[in-house]
């Protein structure tokens, strides 16, 4: 009995400290404090999303051009049998239109690429 009286005496000293606003909303039964945060959620107005803006058409200049596979390498002045294997090691076929980025970079790969059936 004793721990309870303990227990009594210090709600009652942390009520008397605690302002009057938050006393009667620590007071309220459970049912009634849900019931005011919905009311309090329909007196809020609800966040509008409003969809993204569509991005502007994109000029000329921001998109890579894209280019024949042939083009590509007489610009990079590649020998046809290593033109061939760029094409068989990428998967790509005749007609394939590139960005000049991404042919620099399957030229790399190619150059880097691991060659010999032996151990690594």
């Amino acid at each position: 009995m004793a721990t309870k009286r303990k227990t009594t005496e210090e709600k009652d000293e942390l009520q008397a400290a605690t302002p009057a606003a938050e006393q009667t909303s620590e007071q309220a039964a459970p049912g009634q404090e849900e019931s005011h945060a919905e009311d309090a959620r329909e007196q809020m107005p609800e966040a509008v999303e409003t969809p993204e803006a569509p991005a502007a058409p994109e000029t000329d200049a921001e998109v890579p051009q894209r280019e024949s596979l042939s083009a590509l390498a007489a610009r990079h002045r590649v020998p046809s049998w290593q033109q061939a294997a760029l094409c068989r090691y990428m998967g790509w076929a005749d007609g394939k239109m590139l960005t000049d980025a991404e042919y620099g970079k399957a030229l790399k790969q190619l150059a880097a690429r691991h060659m010999g059936g032996g151990r690594r």
